[in-house]
Order: structure tokens, then C-alpha cells, then sequence
């Protein structure tokens, strides 16, 4: 009798351990995916934070249902800015856009040709005539380089006059353990310097 009474408690107790055990790991399993889908949003933040402080607002644009934006970039294609008389000259459009059905971040460049008026005097990305006449922000969201996935919403607006930007990304992962999703909302605020 005794050693089923002892039995039985060994067996609560083995029982109580096992479940302690899988909800710790789940908790962890948890807790590592969100770790990660929030550093991957902290990555994709930090490429547009540095494009949006080194450009200027006056080149700025976004689209209807703020998907996309883009700016004027300085930067030359080995690094450093142009200077003529004192003033910058811009080198690119940087166009970053949300591709829905790949679920991708994706950031495209528009070199601008010598002579093109935006390398002096900044202007939205629509106000560029490429020679077939000025095209809409939209007709630029193709191609470019992947630098975020799994992402499900891009948010940009403009405050402050122009000088702050807020932006939101949304993130959305299948858990490692395939017991749901992850879900990250990551706001984040830029100025502009220029």
C-alpha cells in the first residue's frame, strides 16, 4: 500500500515537473520569436532612419496609403557626398516600399543623370522627368534590394512642419513551435537634418 501511495505522489510530482517544463519552453520559444522579429524590425528602422536624417524633407513623398516613400540621398556610390559651392548635390532617390504579397521591405534607387535639376534643387520624386515626363512614386516600387520579410504594414507620416517623421512597421512570423504567430508593432520618430 505504501508503495502505491509513494507511487502515485512520484507521479504527481513527475507530472507537475513536465508540465513546469513545456510551458517554460513554450514561454521561451515565445519569448526567442519575438526576440527575433523585433530585431529584424529594429534592422529595417536603423537602413531608413539613416537615409531619412541625411536627407532633406523637400524631397520627400509618400504614397496614398503610405506603403512606399522616398527621399533624396548625397551619397556617392563609394561612400561619402558631393559638394559644389557649398551646397550638397544629390546623387539618387532612395525609394522604400512595402511589397504586400512577398510580404518584403524593399529599398530601390533612382540615380539622377548629370544635369538633372534635382541634384541642386531638391524636389519630390514626382516632380523628376526621367524624359517621358514625371511618373507617380507607384510606377517606382519595382525590383530594389530586400531588407526586411515578414513585414505586413508600413506607416509614414509627416509632423512637425516637415522636419519629423514617424514611422510604424508591423512584423508577422509563424512561431518556431507552430503554435500561432508573432506580432510586432515597432514605432520609431526621424528628423531630418538638411
Amino acid at each position: 500500500m505504501e508503495v502505491l501511495v509513494a507511487s502515485a505522489v512520484m507521479l504527481m510530482v513527475v507530472s507537475m515537473v513536465f508540465v513546469v517544463y513545456v510551458n517554460g519552453a513554450r514561454a521561451w520559444h515565445r519569448g526567442a520569436g519575438q526576440a527575433d522579429l523585433l530585431q529584424d524590425l529594429q534592422v529595417v528602422q536603423g537602413q531608413m532612419h539613416r537615409e531619412i536624417a541625411s536627407s532633406v524633407y523637400e524631397s520627400f513623398s509618400a504614397d496614398a496609403p503610405h506603403r512606399a516613400f522616398s527621399l533624396l540621398s548625397a551619397r556617392l556610390d563609394g561612400g561619402g557626398f558631393q559638394v559644389l559651392d557649398g551646397e550638397v548635390e544629390w546623387q539618387r532617390y532612395v525609394i522604400f516600399y512595402l511589397d504586400l504579397p512577398s510580404r518584403e521591405l524593399r529599398r530601390a534607387e533612382l540615380k539622377l543623370p548629370p544635369g538633372a535639376p534635382q541634384r541642386t534643387a531638391p524636389g519630390p520624386i514626382e516632380s523628376y522627368d526621367p524624359g517621358t515626363g514625371p511618373r507617380p512614386l507607384a510606377d517606382y516600387c519595382t525590383g530594389g534590394r530586400v531588407i526586411g520579410r515578414d513585414l505586413t504594414e508600413l506607416t509614414v507620416k509627416s509632423l512637425a512642419a516637415g522636419r519629423i517623421l514617424n514611422i510604424e512597421v508591423r512584423g508577422e512570423r509563424q512561431r518556431s513551435d507552430g503554435q500561432g504567430m508573432e506580432r510586432i508593432v515597432l514605432p520609431t520618430s526621424t528628423q531630418f537634418k538638411n
